[in-house]
């Protein structure tokens, strides 16, 4: 991974990648992953998923704004901007690492 960085958890959240990964992976199978913010003004992941496999439809956002979809197409094109040289080096058409 050349020029690996850390991104802060606010970013994560900002930028959209706790929303599509709830979205896109958690939420259809129950599960929904948070972020809080603590007394001392730092946010932190929460040390627990939140479960709802029991539940029929998966776990729903109450609603999805322009901005929210804003977000979801800017974390589309950093994945747009990867697939190709992900299906090249793993031989597949999504650009998942297979096992």
């Amino acid at each position: 991974m050349a020029g690996a960085l850390e991104m802060s958890i606010g970013e994560f959240q900002r930028l959209g990648f706790l929303q599509e990964v709830n979205r896109k992976v958690l939420h259809p199978l129950g599960l929904s992953l948070s972020i809080y913010e603590a007394s001392d003004g730092n946010l932190y992941f929460s040390p627990t998923v939140i479960d709802a496999r029991d539940d029929a439809e998966g776990y729903l956002f109450d609603e999805l704004t322009e901005k929210d979809k804003v977000r979801a197409d800017a974390v589309e094109a950093l994945r747009q901007s990867k697939l190709h040289a992900r299906q090249v080096l793993f031989g597949t058409e999504d650009g998942v690492q297979p096992f």
